[in-house]
């Protein structure tokens, strides 16, 4: 079966990386080869192990990041290029922009390709692929997620830990419960209550809360005695825990479902952007944003909170890469947060959050693929 893409959180600035120009590529990896010579010559490269699954040890930082240049593909490939996962309720495989296998063979379960890589299930277990077919390195998990600013999070025998881009695992296996914040950090469990720590394995903050959603420009909202509130890496509060719902920080404002149920945009220092309330609400792009104030159909707002337009839309999704996904009738689509539609409301489910520029579209049971901008990409069918 087809795993849904996953989607960014709400307030996430991901795009869609560059790749290194290829002159700037060879020279980078001609003086990386260079250096690896010069240690060889030097008896300076450190003799390393590898454990079971793939955590590297007494490795030097310097012979790793040059190994990282000599080898490294150096970002991602176009959308052109990245392959599409399609299936149906029994198996899932990848096929280019003409609907044909690509690897040649179809897997248990997947994830769609992000910053090059899948998680791909055969026999029960995960393992990654990148874009021509090759497995990143031999170890098997019972779990796996997209790669995410150059992490991914995996899982065997009921503990979690996480992997880089190389396959090695920099948190080792030893979390119960460990989840993805984005930019390399992780909300990881301890006694029951929940801390952040990041992709090499320090502890940013300690363990003193019920839950940790989110963290964005190094702010996190978290959960106390059932109410939200936040505060930075250090401890240190910026809102008062006193919110039933809390979305981070986005283009500078918060949205914050207060105890009577209305939604308020709130400044950094606590304070109201202005004194309109909601029901519904969406975070800033820019200078506008999507809001519902319980009549008629959604509007576009501006920083003043006052309305500049009125759109068709019945419902709107949580943010993804900076659109949103959005209800007209029965149908949907994707906006942008000035009520711009970028991909008409004619599908039945639709998803940002796949990457590569594109938009994982689902219609009477025939699958596809449009570019953000609503060229068809792969075209809508059936997958037997």
């Amino acid at each position: 079966m087809i795993q849904e893409p996953q989607i960014a959180p709400a307030g996430s600035l991901r795009t869609c990386p560059q790749s290194v120009p290829p002159v700037l590529l060879v020279i980078l990896k001609m003086l990386a080869f260079l250096f690896l010579m010069l240690c060889q010559m030097a008896d300076s490269i450190i003799i390393f192990r590898v454990n079971k699954y793939g955590c590297c040890r007494g490795l030097s930082p310097v012979v790793l990041f040059v190994v990282a240049l000599t080898f490294a593909p150096f970002g991602e490939k176009l959308s052109a290029e990245s392959p599409f996962l399609v299936g149906n309720t029994n198996q899932v495989w990848f096929v280019d922009g003409s609907g044909s296998n690509v690897f040649g063979k179809r897997f248990q379960m997947a994830l769609p390709f992000s910053e090059g890589f899948a998680a791909v299930r055969e026999n029960g277990r995960y393992k990654f692929v990148d874009e021509s077919g090759s497995y990143i390195s031999p170890y098997e998990y019972t779990y796996a997620s997209s790669f995410r600013d150059g992490y991914a999070l995996v899982s065997s025998n009921g503990l979690r830990g996480a992997i880089n881009r190389f396959g090695a695992a920099t948190l080792e296996l030893s979390y119960r419960v460990l989840d993805d914040l984005g930019g390399g950090l992780f909300a990881f469990e301890k006694d029951r209550k929940y801390g952040v720590v990041n992709g090499v394995g320090e502890v940013l903050l300690k363990p003193a809360f019920s839950s940790i959603t989110s963290i964005q420009d190094g702010v996190c909202v978290v959960c106390s005695n059932f109410v939200y509130g936040a505060i930075n890496l250090t401890g240190s509060q910026i809102l008062s825990f006193e919110y039933v719902q809390l979305s981070n920080i986005s283009d500078g404002l918060f949205v914050a479902r207060m105890r009577n149920g209305m939604v308020v945009y709130l400044k950094p220092d606590g304070g109201k952007a202005f004194d309109r309330t909601f029901v519904s609400a969406r975070g800033f792009v820019g200078d506008t944003a999507l809001a519902w104030d319980g009549t008629g159909k959604w509007s576009v707002i501006g920083r003043d909170g006052k309305t500049i337009a009125r759109t068709r839309y019945d419902d709107v999704g949580p943010q993804e890469l900076r659109c949103f996904s959005v209800k007209v009738g029965s149908k949907w689509g994707v906006s942008t947060s000035d009520g711009k539609l970028l991909v008409p409301a004619i599908y039945d489910r639709v998803s940002v959050g796949v990457g590569y520029g594109r938009v994982w579209v689902f219609d009477g049971g025939r699958l596809g693929y449009v570019s953000t901008n609503g060229n068809v990409l792969l075209r809508l069918r059936v997958w037997k």
